[in-house]
């Protein structure tokens, strides 16, 4: 029979809070595909600062990913109650990113990479899953971002996480 067995030890981002880094260099290695931003079909044809940058994935784009990604997350799965949580927790995002728009870019080995989705039944079409990866090296002051992205480095990051896309770690300077 199947039997839902509840995790004795859930992880909680409070357990991350211990984790700092005064280091102003951060190596981060995208070991699966991440997409961060992907142009979409807008009615307002002006380019966008992220239009503007080629899709790169910046630290700031990094960071706001991660942040939306454990807001919806928590509004879903740990508070679905708490509606105005979830406003007011949205309406604080931009001020809590300021400082990631600061981060200076001082290496990336990046590639665009494209994997195919599995074929449904009775479908010959896969669907393209495009992202990047290699490693990005920025500088700057990234204290208050270090717990959030090491939790997040098990759930992905950018579009297509679904799809086991959006891996990304956290490197040590000795590796």
């Amino acid at each position: 029979s199947n039997t839902f067995i509840k995790d004795p030890s859930p992880v909680f981002l409070s357990g991350f809070d211990g984790i700092s880094r005064t280091e102003p260099v951060l190596r981060i290695r995208y070991e699966q595909p991440v997409l961060l931003y992907q142009r979409g079909r807008k009615k307002d044809h002006s380019l966008s600062y992220q239009n503007k940058l080629n899709g790169f994935p910046s630290f700031y784009q990094l960071m706001r990913s991660v942040a939306f990604r454990l807001l919806k997350l928590t509004a879903l799965y740990s508070r679905p109650e708490d509606v105005d949580g979830y406003l007011a927790a949205y309406n604080e995002v931009d001020s809590f990113l300021e400082k990631a728009a600061e981060a200076i870019l001082l290496s990336a080995n990046i590639q665009r990479y494209v994997v195919q989705s599995s074929r449904k039944k009775g479908i010959d079409e896969r669907i393209s899953l495009p992202g990047y990866i290699g490693e990005t090296v920025f500088e700057g002051d990234f204290e208050e971002y270090i717990p959030l992205l090491h939790f997040s480095q098990s759930l992905g990051a950018g579009k297509d996480t679904n799809y086991g896309l959006g891996s990304y770690t956290i490197v040590a300077e000795n590796d």
